[in-house]
């Protein structure tokens, strides 16, 4: 993602009206869907976010682990690590990242239980070299949780990858992983996807609207509701899914 665009939608942006986006909280409520029916426990475990964006993610987890994370943004770093250090009672150690020197980072350096990686890698040329890196990061029995936009009505032109189950699992193995659970949903913005590939304009206006009123009754629906919503939305509609989340682990 280029990087005026990343500090637009992230820098200085943390109210809760911001965390309540859709556009960030649909992310959190696939993440954490995904990890329920998986039966992952996060209490008291060494997590760790790979592009944490707006760190909306951070206040749903476990305040006992010990959190991990990198972005490109050192403002965005100190502001999210700021936010939440208030309530944080396990180590918290958000860092700067350099993509030039990316694998040389300290945080790449360490074995972590849970690591997530939400929508970055259909930005990247090689997503495999990615899954590789964060893979040697994992203890002998971490996961890795993945998000990646699927379905996309239009395309997007920050986006390299065009993913699907079968790509995912090519990607898995490739990076000597393998994937244990796949799940795909969020169907709610599948016939409004066209409007959030704008950055600026009237669209991009109305598509905040969007986001903000679907972001509302998705906090007051839980991750669990949300889902049996969206299972009843989509057939009602024919709508498709626009998100895949995905467990990795271990081969």
């Amino acid at each position: 993602m280029d990087q005026v665009v990343f500090e637009t939608v992230y820098r200085g942006r943390q109210s809760a009206w911001h965390h309540m986006a859709y556009m960030r909280l649909g992310k959190v409520w696939l993440a954490l869907e995904i990890l329920r029916q998986n039966g992952v426990n996060m209490v008291g475990k060494k997590i760790f976010d790979y592009g944490f964006g707006a760190g909306t993610l951070f206040g749903y987890l476990p305040k006992t682990a010990d959190l991990f994370g990198v972005e490109q943004d050192p403002e965005v770093c100190e502001e999210v690590a700021a936010r939440i250090k208030k309530k944080w009672r396990g180590k918290v150690d958000l860092a700067p990242i350099e993509i030039e020197r990316w694998k040389e980072h300290r945080l790449l350096k360490q074995k972590y239980d849970l690591i997530f990686c939400s929508h970055v890698l259909e930005h990247l040329p090689e997503p495999e070299g990615l899954l590789k890196v964060l893979g040697e990061c994992l203890s002998p029995t971490g996961r890795i949780v993945g998000l990646v936009p699927i379905h996309e009505r239009e395309e997007n032109p920050h986006h390299v990858q065009k993913a699907s189950k079968g790509v995912i699992v090519s990607w898995a193995k490739s990076s000597g992983l393998e994937l244990e659970k796949y799940l795909e949903g969020d169907p709610w913005l599948y016939w409004f996807q066209p409007i959030f590939t704008h950055d600026a304009g009237a669209w991009h206006i109305v598509a905040q609207g969007i986001s903000l009123g679907l972001g509302l009754v998705a906090r007051l629906s839980g991750p669990r509701g949300w889902a049996i919503l969206g299972r009843i939305y989509g057939t009602l509609t024919g709508s498709l899914p626009t998100q895949a989340a995905f467990i990795l682990k271990k081969r």
